[in-house]
């Protein structure tokens, strides 16, 4: 369980770290942090995780990916890395107008661990083309190796692993396997 003086911490690293290192998508990301940043920051990474997780959760791989871009001397870009750690789940608070995930009100899914479950007014999108559509509506312009990697960082599109992927893909899959390995997912 994430303290809310965690959760508050968090959220001042995960907005000075996205206005600060974002070079001139900057501005764009300033407008998607008012706009969204409440929802953001109290956002659960997972129907599993409690609020604040997703923030927690994108802070630690964003850690792991820059440590291993160093160790293997992978030539990435901070920026680069900054908004495909931070903003490649973003997908997961919802639409502009509406959360993805609501309280659990089934006893039988809580007991199981369920603290949220997904909100079946919203029609079925994969979190990261949700993403990556949050992303464009605010004018945040990725460049093919982001988007690559916002989409291969979930591990669950087969079709992206067919080919060689760019290292900013390969660090930030890594980057979130070693989080959650850690236990920190």
């Amino acid at each position: 369980m994430l303290k809310e003086e965690e959760i508050v911490q968090n959220w001042d690293i995960f907005c000075n770290l996205a206005e600060n290192g974002t070079g001139d998508r900057s501005e764009a990301i300033k407008v998607l942090l008012d706009e969204l940043g409440e929802r953001i920051g109290e956002c659960s990474s997972s129907t599993k995780s409690v609020p604040g997780s997703l923030v927690d959760q994108n802070l630690k791989a964003l850690k792991a990916c820059i440590t291993l871009n160093s160790k293997f001397k992978l030539g990435l870009s901070k920026e680069s890395m900054i908004i495909v750690n931070l903003f490649r789940n973003i997908g997961m608070i919802g639409t502009l107008d509406e959360k993805l995930m609501e309280i659990q009100d089934s006893e039988w899914h809580k007991k199981r661990g369920d603290l949220f479950k997904y909100n079946q007014d919203l029609p079925f999108m994969r979190t990261y083309d949700r993403s990556i559509q949050l992303l464009q509506h605010f004018g945040v312009k990725i460049t093919p190796d982001e988007h690559v990697a916002i989409l291969t960082s979930g591990g669950t599109n087969e079709e992206y692993n067919k080919y060689k992927e760019p290292p900013l893909a390969f660090a930030t899959y890594t980057a979130l396997r070693l989080v959650a390995y850690m236990g920190n997912e």
